[in-house]
């Protein structure tokens, strides 16, 4: 029997026991990977596999993601990727997102985007979209609610911006995730994710730990696909390939990777204290 755990959109961490396997299987008659491997495809749909099936800890374990139905349509792809980002400005008091409640903003998105009568070039649908949904939000602004923040969409490349001055960016491609954090030395980190190839990679080397869980909390929040810092690769300026290890920091990595997961936004974006 195989196990599921939906890790994200689309997204499975796959595990199984040898215990669990047909007979034929632990007798040697078929390899137990190319079972499980047609097992989940059967199950789960076509896919491809992020994180190859290797054993940890007695059981074997893999990532799997399912591929997106041929008739997902741009406007449905901006959406999904532009509701994720509004699930995490909320976390974050972003006026738009806390102002605009998601009913509207899918009742909007509708309006404007999928349903124009015109249907010119979707960056115009696109900005018509983001100017209603920031009207509404500026018109419901009141003492209770977060200030600041309106929603900046130009195209379907979605750039977009949490902590002050734009200290963590982000940017979402049509198969693509980059994350960048500058630290108030000006230290740019900065993770990039490409999904043709299921891999996480280092443009910009964390130069302290908090900064680089900072870009992997975000980077995971937006994959869905957990970060393995042994897998993350970076090619400095010599051509030489290395992975980054918080090392000593193991403990302020950790915290803030927590802080993230508690919604803690304001310890998870502020320089390091002895006591919460």
């Amino acid at each position: 029997m195989i196990g599921y755990e939906k890790l994200g959109d689309n997204i499975y961490e796959v595990a199984y026991c040898w215990r669990d396997l047909p007979d034929r299987v632990k007798a040697g008659d078929e390899d137990h990977i190319e079972y499980a491997q047609a097992r989940v495809a059967e199950e789960l749909g076509p896919g491809e596999w992020v994180e190859r099936i290797r054993l940890v800890d007695g059981v074997w374990v893999g990532v799997y993601k399912t591929h997106e139905a041929a008739d997902t349509t741009i406007e449905q792809a901006v959406l999904k990727k532009l509701m994720k980002v509004k699930s995490l400005a909320e976390k974050f008091g972003h006026l738009w997102a806390t102002a605009v409640s998601d009913d509207e903003f899918h009742m909007l998105y509708q309006l404007y985007v999928e349903d124009a009568h015109h249907k010119w070039h979707i960056n115009s649908r696109l900005r018509k979209f983001a100017k209603a949904v920031n009207e509404l939000a500026t018109l419901r602004s009141h003492p209770d609610l977060p200030g600041g923040r309106l929603l900046p969409l130009e195209s379907t490349e979605i750039k977009y911006f949490f902590g002050s001055e734009n200290q963590l960016g982000i940017e979402l491609g049509n198969k693509s995730v980059l994350v960048e954090y500058t630290n108030s030395k000006g230290n740019r980190t900065v993770l990039y994710y490409y999904q043709n190839d299921g891999k996480y990679r280092w443009l910009c080397y964390p130069s302290q730990p908090r900064d680089a869980a900072r870009v992997v909390a975000i980077a995971q929040f937006f994959t869905g696909i957990p970060v393995d810092l042994d897998q993350a690769v970076y090619v400095n300026w010599a051509g030489d390939q290395q992975v980054y290890s918080p090392g000593d920091g193991a403990d302020e990595y950790a915290r803030y990777l927590n802080y993230f997961e508690r919604e803690r936004m304001g310890y998870f974006m502020a320089a390091p204290v002895l006591e919460e």
